[in-house]
């Protein structure tokens, strides 16, 4: 009995040495630390990648047929079914409180964007603007929902927390990635979350 209580004492030991030891300075400490999300910061992350998750299902099969055909036609926002695609997005926005929700699509899959299309902001950016590719917006592309890994500002300074999902055409397809960038302002509290 005291030799595995001896065992016991001397594991704690060594593994309390090894790591205690395993951190060297503050520096060390915060990198430990800079990927501690606090509860109220994941619960919006969360959130956010839910909207897409759900929103982006409502765009699959008949809008997502209708916007390829919008793609198609190389008419861009002149497309006759362009009002409605956005309208669609335009309520998402308004009944969430997002900032922005817009739609993706990867035209040139051997260069580094993705180019935007439907832009329900209030400011939309212009049709096939090159989005530099992030990883939220590749794991969508695969088919899997994923939010942005840190907060940033948007044009016009506000806060914002990304999510991306997958937008199906009715055979099954992925023809774009739905993207909401939803307010916020909570993430000032932890600098390190946000990136530039």
């Amino acid at each position: 009995m005291r030799t595995i209580f001896k065992a016991l004492i001397i594991f704690t030991i060594i593994f309390m040495f090894g790591a205690c030891t395993s951190i060297d300075s503050e520096e060390d400490l915060e990198e430990v630390n800079e990927y501690i999300i606090p509860n109220e910061i994941q619960r919006i992350i969360d959130k956010v990648e839910n909207l897409a998750k759900k929103y982006a299902l409502q765009l699959d099969g008949e809008w997502a047929d209708e916007y390829v055909n919008c793609l198609d036609s190389e008419e861009a926002r002149e497309y006759k079914g362009y009002s409605n695609l956005k309208a669609t997005l335009d309520q998402f926005r308004i009944e969430c409180g997002a900032d922005r929700i817009y739609v993706l699509t990867d035209i040139n899959a051997g260069d580094e964007y993705f180019e935007l299309t439907i832009d329900s902001s209030k400011q939309p950016d212009e049709w096939m603007g090159k989005y530099k590719i992030e990883d939220h917006y590749i794991s969508a592309q695969k088919g899997v929902p994923q939010p942005s890994d840190f907060a940033k500002k948007n044009n016009e300074g506000l806060l914002i927390w990304s999510a991306s999902a997958p937008v199906y055409d009715s055979s099954g397809y992925v023809v774009g990635i739905l993207n909401i960038d939803y307010p916020i302002p909570e993430i000032e509290a932890y600098p390190e979350l946000i990136i530039e």
